[in-house]
C-alpha cells in the first residue's frame, strides 16, 4: 500500500512490509554483509515486517525505534539523528557501530548512493522522482566483526504512481561494493 503524505521521516510511525517485487539486490546486499546462506534464505522466503516508532528528543533530534521481523528472527534498532556513533548488536549483522542524520539530496556525498537511487534497475519499476526537495535520512554503519561498511539513504519515491518508503543502500567490503534499493509497503498504524 502507498504511504500517505502525512507519513514522513519525522513521522514514520506505523507498520511496514518489505516489497520484494519492487526491491532489488537484497540477497547480494546480505551476502556482502557476511550474512550466512541459511539466514539469507530465511529472509528470502519470509516476509520482512517493520514496526516503527518515531519521537523527537533533545530539540530537533529524532529517535527512531524499529522492531524488525523476518520469519522466526527479530531484532530491534534504535537510531538517533544526532550523527553520534552508537554501538549495536544485530542478529543478522553482528556487532556494528553506526550513526544517523537528516540531510538533503545535495548533501549526499556518496556517488554510488546517488547512482543507486536513479539506477536502470529502478527505471524498470517506474522510479523517476529524485528526492531533491525532500528531507532524507542517512544511516552509516560499520561492522566491528568484519570489514564491511553500509551507507544508506532513506526517503520516499514515487513508484508506479504511488508514494513508497525506500532505502537505497551501498555496501562496501574491501574494494568491492554492492548497491540495492529496498521498497516498503505501508500497512498502517
Amino acid at each position: 500500500m502507498a504511504a500517505p503524505e502525512s507519513v514522513t521521516l519525522r513521522n514514520l510511525n506505523g507498520k511496514w512490509t518489505l516489497n520484494k517485487n519492487m526491491s532489488f539486490h537484497i540477497q547480494e546486499l546480505l551476502k556482502q554483509q557476511d550474512v550466512g546462506f541459511i539466514l539469507r534464505n530465511i529472509v528470502n522466503l519470509s516476509s520482512v515486517h517493520l514496526d516503527v516508532k518515531t519521537s523527537t528528543i533533545e530539540g530537533d533530534v529524532l529517535k527512531i525505534e524499529i522492531d524488525q521481523r523476518a520469519g522466526p528472527k527479530s531484532t530491534n534498532e534504535k537510531r538517533h539523528t544526532d550523527y553520534q556513533w552508537r554501538d549495536h548488536y544485530d542478529i543478522l549483522f553482528g556487532n556494528v557501530k553506526g550513526r544517523t542524520r537528516l540531510i538533503k539530496w545535495d548533501e549526499v556525498e556518496d556517488e554510488e548512493l546517488r547512482k543507486a537511487w536513479g539506477s536502470a534497475e529502478g527505471e524498470k519499476h517506474g522510479w523517476h522522482k529524485f528526492p531533491e526537495d525532500q528531507e532524507l535520512l542517512q544511516s552509516y554503519v560499520e561492522s566491528t566483526d568484519s570489514d564491511w561498511i553500509a551507507n544508506q539513504i532513506w526517503g520516499f519515491d514515487e513508484i508506479d504512481g504511488e508514494r513508497r518508503h525506500v532505502r537505497v543502500t551501498v555496501i562496501r567490503k574491501g574494494t568491492a561494493h554492492t548497491s540495492g534499493k529496498l521498497v516498503y509497503d505501508y500497512d498502517g498504524k
